[in-house]
């Protein structure tokens, strides 16, 4: 299969999965993301097989382990896996908030 064939599939399964016009990026961003959509599908599709299994040993204590190991893996504040994470350096902080000033959309509310 050519070029254009693979990046033509890879544009199709991107589009199903409901990226927004795939044909715009690189062929190396089109490949990229494709790898990252498939590592993502194929992770979800293994923790429901992990709960499938655990379900049908009807095992409530492996199900509430899963559960919270899952919770804490797929967290979105620290304090809900009890881990710390240090402020960025304020230099960081000043460089990022002049490069977000430079984006088109930052003006809009103004």
């Amino acid at each position: 299969m050519g070029l254009w064939e693979t990046l033509d599939k890879s544009c199709a399964v991107l589009l199903e999965a409901g990226y927004p016009d795939p044909w715009s990026w690189t062929p190396r961003q089109i490949m990229h993301r494709l790898e990252v959509h498939n590592w993502v599908r194929d992770q979800a599709a293994l923790r429901e097989l992990e709960v499938g299994i655990l379900a049908s040993r009807g095992e409530g204590k492996h199900l509430k382990e899963f559960e919270e190991k899952t919770r804490a893996r797929h967290a979105t504040a620290p304090e809900q896996t009890g881990l710390e994470t240090r402020a960025a350096p304020a230099a960081v902080e000043n460089r990022l908030r002049a490069e977000h000033s430079k984006l088109p959309w930052s003006a809009r509310g103004q």
